[in-house]
């Protein structure tokens, strides 16, 4: 960089600069859709409301999070019967999934600007939770569902497009409360639930996937309307 184009430099990140600062978040409702991970691949999609309160604000989310394994290959299904690895092994099952559908409501606190730019704000707020974790078997399936309600908090960071549009980054954390009921499902319609104190019930909750805590990594954008 020689002395003619170092002051072009500076002039043109100064105008950058301006124009960021120039840009406020507009205080109107806004939707969101975000994409990452959370144990597994995850999808959300948001509803805010910010400063409706000063900094405070409210957040209405549905997440939905799916990866391929639903189970605990070492651990027995309902009682001492054989273990998914087990029926892995003896072909009798041709696939896993486990799903988590998360339905959330938070309070948001904006922190402003630390960056000309860029708006952050934290959370904090309920889950409810719902658990699906299926095995196939053959043109069969078994699904096992429970539910757990949580609570989460994190930050979120929005780079500021225009004034309604902004690309959006999440970082959070959530922490469900384990103990409900498990309701098995197959393909014929049949249906069991399987409630705390069962002999069942304790060798279902060590196979099957329900993490107690989920890390949230999501990228996205928001437009306010």
């Amino acid at each position: 960089m020689n002395a003619l184009t170092f002051p072009l430099v500076l002039a043109a990140l100064a105008g950058s600069l301006a124009g960021a600062q120039a840009l406020t978040p507009a205080r109107l409702p806004e939707l969101g859709l975000l994409g990452g991970l959370a144990s597994g691949g995850s999808a959300q999609v948001f509803v805010n409301a910010p400063q409706l309160l000063g900094p405070l604000g409210a957040r209405l989310s549905l997440s939905r999070t799916r990866s391929a394994g639903g189970f605990d290959d070492d651990a027995p299904l309902e009682g001492g019967s054989a273990s998914v690895g087990q029926l892995k092994q003896d072909g009798q099952v041709t696939g896993e999934t486990f799903s988590l559908l998360t339905y959330g409501l938070d309070l948001t606190y904006d922190l402003g600007q630390p960056i000309p730019g860029v708006a952050t704000s934290v959370y904090g707020g309920a889950r409810y939770g719902q658990y699906a974790s299926r095995l196939q078997r053959s043109d069969q399936f078994t699904e096992y569902a429970s539910s757990a309600f949580g609570v989460a908090t994190g930050t979120r960071a929005n780079y500021l497009l225009t004034r309604t549009f902004s690309f959006v980054a999440d970082l959070g954390v959530e922490v469900y409360l384990q103990g409900g009921p498990i309701t098995r499902r197959d393909s014929g319609q049949g249906s069991e639930v399987f409630r705390p104190g069962e002999e069942s019930y304790v060798s279902l909750s060590r196979a099957l996937k329900r993490p107690a805590a989920v890390v949230r990594a999501m990228l996205g954008v928001k437009y306010s309307f």
